[in-house]
């Protein structure tokens, strides 16, 4: 009994050491070369943990109702403290004149120009597969939040703030939108 009270004592006379980091990436971080390359590549690339997804999910993710989320969420979302980027299909454009045009059909699109949109976001780089996936029912909106040291003090303003940006967007009927990513 002696032994095992000395060993508790012992134990939490230790934990005055203990010290938690409030970073996610302090708990990976060691001085070997390997870690060292990685901080090389988040300084020439930017780190992958400080990246949200925001999936919507639909029958038809060019509705009419669904072009008007995307619009909006990408609007608000990239005006929050924090974010630094927002890429969606809301930013593609085809070169099909002298000035851009936007992928994303407008409001009072007809059914010819989302057909015609359907098929710009097959042919862009960034659509089919990247922004959409391939049925048309669902896309992402990538989040890319300031870069640094991200804690969980300053992380959970910041996903509270995106979760109730997608809240007061209101997805319209049959829609689900979901954040996901590393720091959610």
């Amino acid at each position: 009994l002696y032994v095992a009270l000395s060993l508790c004592a012992l134990a939490l006379w230790g934990l005055r050491d203990v010290q938690f980091s409030e970073s996610p990436r302090e708990l990976f971080r060691s001085g070997d070369e390997t870690f060292t390359e990685l901080e090389r590549l988040y300084e020439d690339f930017g780190a992958d943990d400080r990246d949200c997804v925001v999936l919507i999910e639909s029958e038809d993710i060019l509705s009419e109702p669904n072009c008007a989320l995307i619009r909006e969420l990408d609007g608000a979302l990239a005006e929050l403290d924090g974010v630094e980027e927002v890429t969606s299909i809301a930013d593609l454009v085809v070169r099909s004149s002298l000035l851009p045009k936007p992928i994303l059909p407008a409001a009072d699109a007809t059914d010819e120009e989302r057909d015609a949109a359907r098929d710009a976001i097959e042919a862009h780089p960034l659509g089919r597969d990247q922004l959409v996936d391939p049925e048309l029912l669902s896309t992402v909106l990538f989040v890319k939040l300031y870069s640094g040291e991200l804690t969980v003090e300053t992380m959970n303003p910041m996903i509270e703030g995106m979760e109730r940006a997608i809240a007061e967007a209101g997805a319209p009927a049959g829609t689900e939108v979901t954040l996901t990513g590393i720091p959610p």
